[in-house]
């Protein structure tokens, strides 16, 4: 999982610098990188399991674990903390963030904690999620993470 990743990639590191010019809040700019993997990179579900690098994904689109990994490799780029969050049919991206989130759609703010740092999740596959929302159906399961 780790190795697609790809922070360091010319295009991903410019990618990352010119979404950070616009915000000078950290909540802001993750939300705005959210976003832009959100609405930017269609879902696409696949017949089988093909991770793609982040590379691959601004050309073919992907689905879940693949907008999960553009997002970090973005936010890796842009010096956050970040991790893969995996669920038994499901993956979504963590990020750390110094305070905890504000803008939140729902009551609630999720993450999950490792190394005594949280990482709050970022749901990639659909529009509208903030940084710290989690889909009800994933509120009571479990989930590895993969920090990047």
């Amino acid at each position: 999982y780790l190795k697609f990743v790809t922070h360091e990639d010319g295009q991903i590191k410019a990618m990352a610098d010119k979404l950070m010019e616009v915000y000078s809040d950290p909540e802001d700019a993750a939300n705005c990188i959210l976003a832009f993997v959100q609405t930017g990179f269609p879902y696409m579900p696949e017949d089988r399991e093909y991770w793609r690098y982040p590379v691959e994904t601004l050309v073919d689109n992907g689905d879940c674990e693949d907008k999960a990994v553009l997002f970090a490799a973005i936010m890796k780029a842009a010096e956050y903390d970040v991790a893969i969050i995996v669920f038994d049919n499901h993956v979504m991206a963590g990020v750390v963030l110094w305070n905890e989130p504000k803008y939140g759609i729902q009551e609630y703010i999720h993450w999950f904690t490792s190394d005594g740092k949280r990482y709050y999740t970022c749901e990639t596959t659909a529009e509208g999620w903030r940084v710290g929302d989690l889909p009800e159906e994933y509120h009571e399961e479990s989930a590895y993470v993969l920090v990047i």
